[in-house]
């Protein structure tokens, strides 16, 4: 089943389940301006306190969304000078009132990291699945350091019930066919595939108590 999640037939199941997975994410948002417009609609023009705020919300929300997107699954956050700065941005932005604390302050890790391939869409994508594990809330952490060619960088994740599904462990380790894929574990999936072909280690640590460590290292 790894040597099927290397290859490339499992390209065109996985690009579907992260669009459906997508689109879930921003059906939300979208929709609530959506709601919004339709309420200005029949106060017959009128725009009232409600539906702005409905509508700025939901819109701030979305735009939050895609600009993490962006950066964790699209080619931005491949390489840049400002990579790393990028995504704890865009992550900060993101988790901002949601049920998770993210702890990753600027100038962790150090920016010169970012001319890593990869690097800034690796910490992204652990960050996500970090708040997979985190159904009832709590903190995502991140630091580490390291240069171009040695280092080692942790997303720590701390709260009740914290935990790393079977089924998204083994989407992680590719150890699972793509047809037994879901939109819910598609992601952790892609984590290990983005892990595999930017040459670096991907460990969990410990996997039976909290708080869980996902570490990336380099060289493998």
């Amino acid at each position: 089943m790894i040597e099927e999640a290397n290859s490339q037939p499992w390209a065109t199941r996985v690009v579907e389940l992260m669009c459906s997975r997508l689109c879930h994410d921003l059906a939300g948002p979208v929709g609530a301006i959506r709601n919004g417009v339709e309420l200005i609609e029949e106060m017959g023009g009128e725009i009232g306190d409600d539906a702005l705020g409905l509508i700025g919300h939901s819109a701030e929300q979305a735009s939050r969304r895609l600009a993490l997107y962006r950066l964790a699954y699209g080619l931005a956050g491949t390489t840049s000078p400002r990579a790393i700065e990028e995504a704890r941005a865009a992550a900060a932005n993101w988790a901002n009132g949601s049920r998770v604390t993210l702890d990753w302050p600027p100038g962790r890790p150090p920016s010169l990291l970012g001319e890593r391939p990869g690097l800034a869409k690796m910490l992204l994508n652990l960050v996500m699945l970090a708040d997979e594990m985190l159904p009832q809330g709590g903190t995502i952490a991140v630091d580490g350091e390291g240069n171009d060619t040695v280092g080692r960088l942790n997303v720590t994740a701390d709260g009740h019930a914290c935990r790393l599904t079977p089924d998204s462990r083994a989407a992680l380790d590719g150890a699972v066919a793509t047809s037994g894929l879901t939109p819910r574990t598609v992601h952790a999936f892609a984590t290990g595939r983005f892990a595999a072909h930017f040459t670096m280690g991907l460990t969990i640590s410990p996997e039976n108590r909290r708080p869980v460590i996902l570490s990336i290292h380099w060289p493998v």
